[in-house]
């Protein structure tokens, strides 16, 4: 064979072709990498930032809770003393009623008679008869049923 120069023949162009290909190869994996990391970090900031956000919820709503809790008992302490102060009012009107007279009195110790039972329609001008006891337990409950709405009354303005 005669003497040929020795070439390389395509090598070059074979090894710098895999050279730039493995250079791009490394540079895109690292581009995956950083892009894996930014992805992670910023997954990582909106979890703190959803649980910073539902801790400012659940403090926003326990101040709510304990300023609607200390209203109900102002609400229930005014109720309670406003009971309290209308009912010794009312028990002072029961006992400063006059007894009823005798006559009024019931002929005996049972039932009313049907003779007793006057018509249904009547003015309601006419007096009754209450033994106190019964006239003191309604004061008593008057009072609380006027406290009672203005307790209610209360809680629809809220704290």
């Amino acid at each position: 064979m005669p003497d040929q120069p020795v070439t390389l023949g395509p090598w070059p162009y074979a090894t710098g072709g895999l050279t730039i290909a493995l250079a791009l190869a490394l540079s895109w994996g690292a581009r995956v990498d950083h892009l894996r990391a930014r992805h992670a970090a910023a997954h990582e900031q909106t979890r703190r930032d959803y649980q910073a956000a539902q801790a400012r919820a659940q403090a926003d709503f326990d101040a709510q809770i304990a300023a609607l809790q200390s209203h109900n008992r102002r609400l229930n302490d005014a109720a309670h003393q406003k009971s309290q102060a209308l009912s010794i009012v009312y028990r002072d009107r029961v006992i400063r009623l006059p007894a009823a007279p005798i006559a009024c009195a019931a002929r005996s110790a049972g039932l009313p008679t049907p003779a007793d039972a006057g018509s249904a329609d009547r003015s309601g001008d006419d007096p009754i008869l209450l033994e106190r006891t019964d006239a003191l337990i309604c004061a008593t409950n008057t009072a609380r049923l006027e406290a009672a709405r203005d307790w209610a009354l209360g809680t629809q303005d809220g704290p």
